[in-house]
């Protein structure tokens, strides 16, 4: 190959090497504003987990905001000890009567704490007495929750 030759290749190859760099930069600023709306997604997403894991916490921790009516009772569950195999599920029911008869709301929610506190000794042995905090909301709705000691 001549000198002529040579240097005509390589400024061919330059212009190639210009060329492709060109496309890398217009490749890269086309990639840059999907990255940032994926970001954008990602952290919309994040913040929604959050207020998602906020309002589990505030649910787990037993404390509703008051809306209507509050009440604490302690009810005596020593009228269910009758048959040994009914009575856990007989102190659950008496539960829902004695807030019916006391506050005469148009339905009663027993929460799951309550529940189990009811049922962690088994089917034949439930608490002689609970104490609850009962809340009625605007809708006639009484809503069971444990007391929660300080």
């Amino acid at each position: 190959m001549s000198a002529e030759e040579e240097n005509t290749v390589s400024e061919a190859s330059d212009e190639v090497l210009k060329e492709t760099e060109e496309a890398e930069l217009h490749e890269t600023e086309t990639v840059k504003p999907e990255e940032e709306e994926e970001e954008a997604e990602i952290a919309e997403a994040e913040k929604k987990e959050e207020e998602l894991e906020e309002k589990v916490e505030k649910k787990k921790a037993g404390k509703p905001e008051a809306v209507g009516e509050e009440h604490f009772y302690t009810i005596p569950l020593r009228h269910v000890y009758v048959t040994r195999n009914i009575r856990t599920p007989k102190a659950v029911k008496y539960v829902r009567d004695y807030v019916k008869k006391h506050l005469k709301p148009e339905d009663v929610k027993i929460d799951e704490a309550i529940n189990e506190f009811i049922w962690q000794r088994g089917i034949e042995k439930p608490p002689a007495k609970i104490h609850v905090r009962v809340i009625k909301d605007k809708e006639g709705v009484a809503t069971v929750y444990p007391v929660k000691e300080k």
